[in-house]
């Protein structure tokens, strides 16, 4: 059972007011926060990205999601179309990321706009509508 992180909806990309009844974070958003409790027995840990209206069809990779600057997955649209809501999850297998998950470590989740490079332009506002978690949960800010 996913544990929500934050709820708090976010527009992002590179046309303000797009969506003019959220608060517009541009580029970048950055989410900090405290592992407060571990699931001894997880092997892995998932990040769940809940969004709307992203459009990264066909070739492009997606978004990027850093947990303190070390990719650790994209965001893309998982169904090739418009005006759906999407959730990406994002495993982190505990052998290649120990140090992140141990309650009281402080991080910063990072996910990034990027363009598709055969276009011109962002091209792909969205709505970063939350976070969950999987195997620990955490409280926000350090």
């Amino acid at each position: 059972m996913a544990i929500p992180l934050t709820k708090t909806a976010r527009h992002l990309g590179d046309n303000p007011g797009t969506y003019m009844d959220l608060a517009y974070a541009g580029l970048v958003f950055e989410l900090p926060f405290t592992v407060a409790w571990v699931d001894p027995d997880a092997a892995e840990f998932v990040f769940y990205v809940d969004t709307q209206d992203v459009e990264t069809w066909g070739d492009w990779s997606g978004h990027p999601v850093f947990l303190n600057d070390n990719e650790i997955g994209r965001v893309k649209d998982s169904n090739n179309g418009s005006g759906a809501a999407e959730s990406t999850k994002i495993v982190v297998h505990k052998n290649n990321f120990p140090e992140p998950f141990k309650v009281g470590v402080k991080n910063r989740l990072t996910i990034s706009v990027e363009k598709k490079n055969s276009s011109a332009g962002l091209l792909d506002d969205f709505v970063l509508r939350g976070y969950s978690t999987k195997g620990f949960s955490a409280k926000l800010g350090w």
